[in-house]
């Protein structure tokens, strides 16, 4: 009985879950787009500290990316490849992959429409929280408050206030930064 009680709460929230992600897609001005698989799978393999299966997992995602012309993807791909390199501590490598990223990035959500998925956008923010944390490592301060107000106009304008609370730390930081 008590198996069949948490399997019968289990799809509850699952099922709760799901209404509301469909409740965001309809009540946002984007399409509402969850994570590939594909990526998420090499997104598990970084979470296990598995970075050269990882590499491995995105480099041949990325060609699989571009063969389809599916630029999203392909963004999301280089901001990963990015993202290991800085593991690596190879932040001038790391940031090729994100410019890259946020080039493709910049295109997609140029329109801003509804037909721009909304991870596009997602993934913009990340990757220019992470070039300017890698221009504030680096004591470059005005690239990095530029990343950060452009991530902090964009909470701003969507009104979420996590975000926004996330972005004016990441400014906060910066300024501490510039006094050490």
């Amino acid at each position: 009985v008590k198996q069949g009680s948490i399997a019968v709460r289990v799809l509850g929230s699952l099922s709760v879950i799901l209404i509301c992600c469909v409740l965001l897609g309809a009540c946002s001005q984007q399409t509402l787009v969850l994570e590939p698989a594909s990526v998420a799978a090499g997104r598990m393999l970084v979470d296990r500290s598995q970075y050269e299966e990882a590499e491995a997992h995105f480099e041949s995602l990325l060609d699989s990316a571009r063969s389809a012309n599916d630029e999203l993807l392909t963004a999301t791909c280089l901001k990963w490849l990015g993202n290991i390199e800085l593991v690596y501590r190879r932040e001038d490598v790391a940031l090729d992959y994100y410019q890259q990223s946020l080039d493709i990035l910049e295109e997609l959500t140029a329109a801003g429409g509804t037909g721009t998925p909304t991870l596009a956008f997602d993934e913009k923010k990340n990757v220019q929280n992470n070039i300017g944390t890698i221009h504030t490592n680096r004591t470059e301060f005005g690239e990095a408050e530029k990343m950060f107000r452009d991530v902090l106009a964009y909470d701003r304008k969507r009104g979420e206030l996590l975000p926004i609370a996330v972005s004016l730390y990441n400014l906060g930081l910066l300024e501490y930064s510039k006094t050490i």
